[in-house]
């Protein structure tokens, strides 16, 4: 027996009454830098807590705890340590949101530690509280403390943004016409209409060559290792992330430059493989979009994804679908991410 159960610190090869050999280590089937053993100290006795903190974090609904060793009988008590993956506000995302924090403390142990918390929204209406106790004894120490919104980065066009080439869409406005560039790329956040150096027109949106309800523009990451693999996904047309992210909300503007263009409702589908697709909220579950060209609207998730690639499925219209956008989000800060059986990844 080679298996994680023995690989315990000191110990020993043995054999049982049956002349079964019980090795001293744990050894791999296979010989590369990918093999790992993964084990938890549990309890020596009855009541005393024991804490296993994690090398990285771990998102997840559900969570076993699989003894492999006990004492008399299989019995536990369990706590879990973490914190939800929803941000204190569902406020749309700005750059120039900012908490600020100032503590002040003094020797003496009757002296009070007075603590403000100001929070300005997107709205500029603003919030105080002043909380105030009895500390022990501390010297005189003075922080100041500033911290952004919780996983609300722009996940397309921000620090986290993707590439122009893993923007794609279900098809493309005039896409054989050199002159005019209504193309996936076309569809960020704040693109405006301009013209190249050759006096082509590039577009203030992407804007789809079909008309009907099964159009989409997507956000994912698929490496291409063939030249047949890259002219197949040509025509998925797929905006990717660079690894898998949580997505809290979509942020969507109308088409800028002419002709009061917009995209007034939309589905929202989400896959963590770009392959197999899960429509949030169910089939019925519509977001409002725009009702102009430029102004933002934008649409938080009531539960957060786990997702590689999401699409943006227009239901209603006006004029024509046209439309850019960005996702609300934050890259998942685990290498354990990519290695998640999917049914544990989406939800």
């Amino acid at each position: 027996m080679y298996g994680p159960s023995r690989g315990r610190l000191n110990t020993g090869e043995s054999r049982d009454n049956s002349g079964r050999v019980f090795i001293g280590a744990w050894a791999a089937a296979s010989i590369d830098d990918k093999q790992f053993i993964q084990t938890f100290s549990g309890n020596q006795d009855e009541n005393t807590a024991v804490t296993n903190q994690f090398q990285s974090s771990v998102i997840a609904k559900c969570v076993r705890i699989n003894p492999l060793a006990w004492n008399h009988h299989i019995a536990l008590r369990l706590e879990l340590l973490g914190c939800p993956v929803l941000a204190i506000t569902t406020s749309p995302p700005s750059s120039t949101s900012t908490m600020m924090s100032t503590v002040a403390a003094t020797r003496p142990q009757s002296s009070l530690i007075s603590t403000t918390i100001s929070f300005s929204p997107p709205n500029n209406t603003q919030t105080s509280i002043t909380l105030k106790a009895n500390p022990p004894a501390v010297t005189t120490n003075k922080a100041k403390l500033t911290a952004t919104p919780v996983c609300e980065n722009q996940l397309v066009t921000g620090p986290f943004g993707v590439s122009d080439g893993q923007l794609s869409a279900s098809s493309e406005r005039n896409k054989n016409n050199s002159k005019e560039d209504y193309s996936a790329k076309r569809g960020r956040l704040q693109t405006l209409e301009t013209k190249d150096n050759n006096g082509n027109t590039l577009m203030g949106a992407w804007s789809a060559e079909t008309i009907n309800n099964n159009q989409y523009l997507q956000v994912c990451i698929i490496i291409y290792k063939t030249k047949f693999q890259q002219i197949f996904k040509i025509y998925l047309k797929q905006v990717e992330l660079n690894k898998p992210s949580l997505i809290r909300g979509v942020i969507t503007q109308g088409r800028n430059g002419c002709c009061q263009e917009w995209v007034t409702k939309y589905r929202v589908l989400y896959s963590i493989d770009c392959q197999t697709w899960h429509v949030l909220g169910g089939i019925g579950k519509v977001f409002n979009g725009n009702s102009d060209e430029n102004t933002l609207s934008t649409s938080m998730f009531s539960c957060p994804i786990t997702a590689k690639c999401v699409r943006i499925n227009p239901i209603n219209w006006n004029n024509h679908i046209s439309m850019r956008l960005d996702l609300v989000g934050c890259p998942i800060k685990t290498s354990l991410a990519t290695n998640l059986p999917q049914k544990m990844m989406t939800y």
